[in-house]
Protein backbone atom coordinates (compact mmCIF):
# COMPACT_ATOMS: atom_id res chain seq x y z
CA UNK A 1 0.00 0.00 0.00
CA UNK A 2 1.27 3.46 -0.82
CA UNK A 3 1.29 6.53 1.38
CA UNK A 4 -1.64 8.96 1.21
CA UNK A 5 1.04 11.62 0.56
CA UNK A 6 1.26 11.85 -3.27
CA UNK A 7 5.00 12.65 -3.27
CA UNK A 8 5.87 9.73 -1.01
CA UNK A 9 3.60 7.40 -3.01
CA UNK A 10 5.23 8.47 -6.28
CA UNK A 11 8.75 7.81 -4.98
CA UNK A 12 7.68 4.45 -3.49
CA UNK A 13 6.20 3.38 -6.83
CA UNK A 14 9.18 4.69 -8.80
CA UNK A 15 11.61 2.64 -6.71
CA UNK A 16 9.37 -0.43 -6.89
CA UNK A 17 9.21 -0.15 -10.69
CA UNK A 18 13.00 0.10 -10.89
CA UNK A 19 13.36 -3.02 -8.75
CA UNK A 20 10.58 -4.93 -10.52
CA UNK A 21 9.54 -3.64 -13.96
CA UNK A 22 6.32 -5.71 -13.79
CA UNK A 23 5.07 -3.49 -10.95
CA UNK A 24 2.28 -1.12 -11.93
CA UNK A 25 1.33 0.93 -8.86
CA UNK A 26 0.67 0.65 -5.14
CA UNK A 27 -2.52 2.48 -4.21
CA UNK A 28 -3.08 4.62 -1.12
CA UNK A 29 -5.79 3.32 1.21
CA UNK A 30 -8.20 6.15 0.36
CA UNK A 31 -8.07 5.32 -3.34
CA UNK A 32 -8.39 1.60 -2.72
CA UNK A 33 -11.46 2.06 -0.51
CA UNK A 34 -13.00 4.40 -3.10
CA UNK A 35 -12.57 1.74 -5.80
CA UNK A 36 -14.37 -0.80 -3.64
CA UNK A 37 -17.19 1.70 -3.12
CA UNK A 38 -17.46 2.38 -6.87
CA UNK A 39 -17.74 -1.39 -7.42
CA UNK A 40 -20.80 -1.40 -5.16
CA UNK A 41 -19.17 -3.07 -2.17
CA UNK A 42 -20.41 -2.02 1.25
CA UNK A 43 -19.66 -2.79 4.90
CA UNK A 44 -15.96 -2.65 4.14
CA UNK A 45 -13.54 -4.18 6.58
CA UNK A 46 -9.95 -3.00 6.32
CA UNK A 47 -6.91 -4.65 7.88
CA UNK A 48 -3.49 -3.07 7.41
CA UNK A 49 -0.19 -4.47 8.60
CA UNK A 50 3.48 -3.92 7.95
CA UNK A 51 6.26 -6.39 7.35
CA UNK A 52 9.83 -5.36 8.05
CA UNK A 53 12.08 -6.27 5.11
CA UNK A 54 15.78 -5.95 4.53
CA UNK A 55 16.56 -4.26 1.22
CA UNK A 56 18.85 -7.10 0.11
CA UNK A 57 16.01 -9.59 0.72
CA UNK A 58 13.67 -7.45 -1.38
CA UNK A 59 16.19 -7.45 -4.24
CA UNK A 60 16.61 -11.23 -4.01
CA UNK A 61 12.86 -11.80 -4.38
CA UNK A 62 12.84 -10.22 -7.85
CA UNK A 63 16.45 -11.01 -8.82
CA UNK A 64 17.14 -7.30 -9.23
CA UNK A 65 20.25 -6.69 -11.37
CA UNK A 66 23.22 -5.32 -9.40
CA UNK A 67 23.34 -1.97 -11.22
CA UNK A 68 19.62 -1.37 -10.60
CA UNK A 69 19.94 -2.48 -6.97
CA UNK A 70 22.68 0.09 -6.43
CA UNK A 71 20.49 2.88 -7.84
CA UNK A 72 17.57 1.86 -5.65
CA UNK A 73 19.83 1.45 -2.58
CA UNK A 74 21.18 4.99 -3.05
CA UNK A 75 17.64 6.36 -3.29
CA UNK A 76 16.59 4.45 -0.17
CA UNK A 77 19.49 5.89 1.84
CA UNK A 78 18.72 9.38 0.55
CA UNK A 79 15.07 8.93 1.62
CA UNK A 80 15.86 8.32 5.30
CA UNK A 81 15.76 11.98 6.41
CA UNK A 82 12.09 12.96 6.27
CA UNK A 83 10.98 9.42 5.26
CA UNK A 84 10.40 10.57 1.67
CA UNK A 85 9.28 7.08 0.57
CA UNK A 86 6.73 6.72 3.36
CA UNK A 87 8.21 3.28 4.02
CA UNK A 88 10.09 3.94 7.26
CA UNK A 89 13.49 3.25 5.70
CA UNK A 90 16.23 2.96 8.32
CA UNK A 91 19.69 1.56 8.93
CA UNK A 92 20.45 -1.17 11.47
CA UNK A 93 24.00 -2.44 11.84
CA UNK A 94 24.85 -1.19 8.35
CA UNK A 95 21.85 -2.93 6.74
CA UNK A 96 18.89 -1.12 5.19
CA UNK A 97 15.39 -2.04 6.35
CA UNK A 98 11.94 -0.74 5.46
CA UNK A 99 8.33 -1.52 6.18
CA UNK A 100 6.32 -3.06 3.36
CA UNK A 101 2.67 -2.25 4.10
CA UNK A 102 -0.13 -4.61 3.11
CA UNK A 103 -3.87 -4.04 3.27
CA UNK A 104 -6.81 -6.41 3.04
CA UNK A 105 -10.11 -4.85 2.05
CA UNK A 106 -13.22 -7.02 2.19
CA UNK A 107 -16.78 -5.95 1.50
CA UNK A 108 -20.20 -7.26 0.63
CA UNK A 109 -22.29 -6.61 -2.41
CA UNK A 110 -26.06 -6.53 -2.02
Amino acid sequence: MASENPGKAALNNQLEQLRDPSHVRFLPLGELVALFGKAGLRDLRVVTYGTLLELAEWFAISKTPTDVAERVRSSFVASIPGDSTGMGVHLESGRIFFTHTFTWVVGTKN
